[in-house]
């Protein structure tokens, strides 16, 4: 009896050990920083569109995650790239801004507010702020239930959903 209380009290630590273990024996090619690179690397060029108009979410989080991998990395290249791409966004892909209207579209903010973070460009922090600030700001035509939710001392872009979390921060 004695003895099988003593396994199942190894056994936890066991398996904390063999994942340790599968974390740092990665096959040639899956290694983190290989993989951070293929996908960073992935985003310096096409823009993925949401409903045909503008940069959508889904671009804006895995792009955001390519300049962090670059800082992280140092790997200047990638952040000139990617900084480059967003550039195009001030001039001759300005349509592609999405419009201040809800969480999905305004958590496009959080981009340019990291290029702040990481290269101290204004242009960055002023394109960026509006984006943030309009999630605190509530439209006369909002729903009554949005209107609820900032006289909670929410945004009134609040919609309990796990990626507004990320989104609305």
């Amino acid at each position: 009896m004695t003895k099988n209380i003593f396994i199942l009290l190894l056994f936890p630590f066991q398996l904390l050990f063999a994942q340790t273990d599968m974390l740092n024996n990665f096959p040639k090619g899956c290694t983190p920083e290989e993989v951070g690179e293929r996908l960073a690397y992935r985003f310096e060029t096409e823009y993925i569109l949401q409903n045909r108009k503008w940069v959508s979410y889904s671009d804006i989080f895995t792009w955001s995650g390519a300049v962090q991998y670059a800082a992280v990395t140092k790997d200047k290249k990638l952040a000139k790239l990617l900084q480059n791409k967003f550039d195009s966004l001030f001039t001759v892909k300005k349509n592609l801004l999405p419009t201040m209207r809800h969480v999905d579209w305004n958590m496009f903010g959080s981009l340019p507010l990291t290029l702040y973070q990481k290269t101290k460009k204004k242009k960055y922090l002023k394109l960026g702020l509006p984006y943030a600030d309009t999630q605190w700001e509530v439209p006369e035509n909002a729903k009554p239930s949005e209107k609820e939710w900032a006289g909670k001392g929410y945004s009134w872009q609040t919609r309990l959903w796990i990626d507004d979390m990320y989104m609305i921060t």
